[in-house]
């Protein structure tokens, strides 16, 4: 029936929506729940108008209440215009990328000296990144190099050597 296929679309989409947001409020704080929220919204209002129409406009115009064909036919006005607004939100979501959670990655290595460095990738996601380095002698006592160099590289993709002064 259609009310179990709206039933089952909106219990997915809240599904992925916890899944997606960090925190509640990230529907008002983040451009991805932004879009989502006035999704919701639109959803919402298109029920509304889907429930009045069964309930009071179709019962109105089988009983041949004068303005009710017109009133009818304005309601699924409304409906076509919120399906073709949720369209349009839902291509607007595709095309924001959902709210990040605030992870860092640490990665450590240790010298054959005992020598330890611990990076820290913040957020810890695809994209830029801020990249923190701490050095520690072989008792963790924090070291204070004259001069250091970072390089990054993945040779099994290709990826050439990344070298930065630190």
């Amino acid at each position: 029936s259609a009310l179990a296929a709206v039933q089952t679309q909106w219990f997915v989409g809240s599904v992925l929506a916890a899944q997606v947001l960090n925190a509640p409020q990230e529907l008002w704080t983040s451009a991805y729940g932004r879009w989502l929220l006035a999704k919701i919204i639109v959803v919402a209002l298109l029920l509304l108008l889907a429930l009045a129409n069964r309930l009071v406009l179709v019962p109105a115009l089988a009983a041949g209440r004068g303005r009710a064909t017109a009133t009818l036919a304005g309601s699924i006005r409304g409906e076509i215009a919120a399906a073709l607004a949720i369209v349009a939100l839902t291509a607007g979501l595709a095309h924001t990328a959902p709210p990040v959670a605030d992870t860092t990655l640490h990665a450590f290595a240790t010298a054959a000296s005992g020598q330890r460095a611990e990076l820290s990738f913040s957020p810890g996601t695809l994209g830029a990144s801020r990249v923190e380095v701490s050095l520690a002698d072989p008792a963790g006592a924090p070291l204070d190099p004259l001069e250091a160099m970072l390089v990054l590289e993945l040779p099994a993709q290709g990826v050439a050597a990344l070298r930065r002064p630190l």
